[in-house]
């Protein structure tokens, strides 16, 4: 049954030891980082309940830092050569685009949870927009490591195939703690949360096929009002 899949909550977890106290009430932030490497499920279980925002921003803003230093550092090789003029008017234009990446991408991380929150209610789960946020900016951890790689792949030999591939395991590892994130936080089942993961993805897919068909459709009548230009 679907329901068998659903996780419990916090405080429904059994205790090894009535001593104990429940599992995660005195994390820090080591703690949570090596859950979230090595059981996921539980890091966000305690992370929904606890709600450690200052860690999830903390390792977002890590992440999309991590981010554009690795993207400055290929655009600077681009344009090093180059010297002179173009060379200032490049960089102060990376710096913006760097600026605004790391804005986009926390307007990204802020919308996402609470789309994901609202999907997840409607889904059967149990709203928890403020866990949820936490979780989502915990479920970054995988962008921390592409500053790195780009380096490893800019220095060692086959460079380029290992980036590549690495890159490519760390979108896996991005997915997958993201739906474990929207699971454990509104507690759905493992098929309601790939659906609520995937969710916004098809929305826009549909929004943009409808765009592209509605231009196709009014490209005839446009034509006959010789509004475009004759080759």
């Amino acid at each position: 049954m679907e329901q068998e899949n659903t996780p419990q909550r916090l405080e429904d977890m059994p205790v090894p030891d009535p001593g104990l106290r429940e599992p995660g009430r005195d994390w820090g932030f080591l703690d949570y980082l090596y859950h979230v490497l090595f059981q996921p499920s539980l890091a966000f279980t305690v992370a929904a309940q606890n709600k450690p925002l200052w860690l999830a921003a903390g390792v977002v803003g890590v992440a999309l830092v991590a981010g554009v230093v690795g993207n400055a550092g290929v655009a600077g090789e681009f344009f090093r050569a180059d010297g002179g003029l173009f060379s200032g008017v490049a960089g102060s234009l990376l710096f913006i685009l760097s600026l605004s990446g790391v804005v986009f991408g926390v307007l990204v991380w802020v919308i996402l949870a609470g789309v994901y929150n609202l999907a997840g209610e409607l889904c059967g789960g149990r709203g928890n927009a403020t866990g949820l946020f936490t979780t989502m900016g915990l479920a970054y951890l995988p962008s921390v490591f592409v500053s790195p790689l780009q380096v490893a792949g800019s220095l060692l030999p086959g460079g380029g195939l290992l980036e590549g591939f690495g890159m490519f395991c760390l979108g896996i590892w991005s997915i997958v703690l993201q739906v474990l994130a929207i699971r454990q936080t509104l507690l759905l089942s493992t098929a309601r949360a790939v659906f609520v993961f995937l969710l916004p993805f098809i929305l826009l897919a549909g929004l943009v096929a409808i765009l592209v068909a509605a231009m196709v459709a009014l490209l005839p009548v446009i034509d006959g009002l010789n509004l475009l230009p004759r080759l």
